[in-house]
């Protein structure tokens, strides 16, 4: 007896008929996509996407979340996994608030503008690399390194990751850097008198710059933010690079973007 027909028996024992064989199509069709024994959250994730993106709706991912939930919490339990793949992963809920990313057009005339040389390298480096507005405060010169093209960024909790660097924002650094002579561990960007760029500046770089390209909409750090993840996503980037680009501990907190995705395909088919 193979281990699913296994998993039906301990499943026909504590419900009905109806929803062994609900819970057993589930697993199937996500076998069409990954080796359900060795598959991992990226993979389960992966799958919730695509079914979002077929026009699938929120509680119908969710049900099938709840399946795979059932089946791995049982086979943990039986030894044939270690660790169960769906832990973490949050079923994605209807009406759910979704990042604001700008979109291509907005983007390009943000990056486009005229802005002060100063304020265009910390805006590129949110819409390049994705950094969150304190990670770009408490960069110093020497968190850049143009030979190996990457900058070093400390993340929540002091983790530290490494970013690589678009040879647009390459440039732009490159440029920046030699403006103004200094030590490594000096601040990378200054305000006025001459200390660390408070966090509460950068923020007001943003806005102002987002009001220079005639955006109709209030720019923050955090848009630019989303803006970078939902471009890699749309680019077909593995939601576990994009994770480790982010910084962030869990792929359930990446999974978010595959929602804005879902959003999209949904208007454009509206707009055929």
């Amino acid at each position: 007896m193979n281990y699913l027909a296994q998993w039906a028996q301990y499943l026909l024992a504590r419900y009905s008929p109806r929803t062994v064989e609900a819970y057993l199509y589930e697993i199937r069709h996500f076998q069409d996509q990954a080796d359900l024994l060795t598959a991992e959250a990226s993979d389960i994730v992966n799958y919730i996407t695509s079914e979002r993106q077929r026009g699938i709706s929120a509680s119908t991912v969710a049900r099938s979340l709840s399946a795979l939930g059932a089946f791995y919490g049982w086979a943990q339990h039986m030894g044939l996994v270690e660790v169960s793949p769906v832990n973490g992963i949050t079923a994605p809920r209807g009406g759910r608030r979704l990042p604001k990313a700008l979109n291509e057009m907005e983007t390009e005339a943000l990056l486009q503008a005229n802005h002060p040389p100063r304020d265009l390298v910390i805006i590129m480096l949110m819409v390049y690399a994705g950094l969150r507005l304190v990670e770009v405060a408490h960069l110093n010169r020497g968190s850049v390194d143009l030979v190996s093209d990457q900058v070093r960024v400390i993340g929540k909790g002091d983790k530290e990751r490494i970013v690589p660097l678009h040879p647009e924002l390459h440039q732009a650094l490159e440029d920046w850097l030699n403006h103004k002579d200094g030590e490594p561990d000096d601040p990378l960007f200054r305000g006025y008198c001459g200390t660390r760029l408070k966090r509460r500046a950068i923020g007001d770089v943003i806005t102002k710059a987002g009001k220079q390209a005639g955006l109709s909409r209030r720019v923050t750090p955090h848009v630019l933010r989303h803006t970078f993840a939902t471009r890699l996503l749309r680019r077909g980037v593995n939601l576990r690079l994009i994770q480790e680009l982010l910084g962030h501990a869990s792929v359930a907190t990446t999974q978010i973007y595959t929602e804005v995705v879902s959003e999209d395909l949904v208007g454009a088919v509206a707009a055929l």
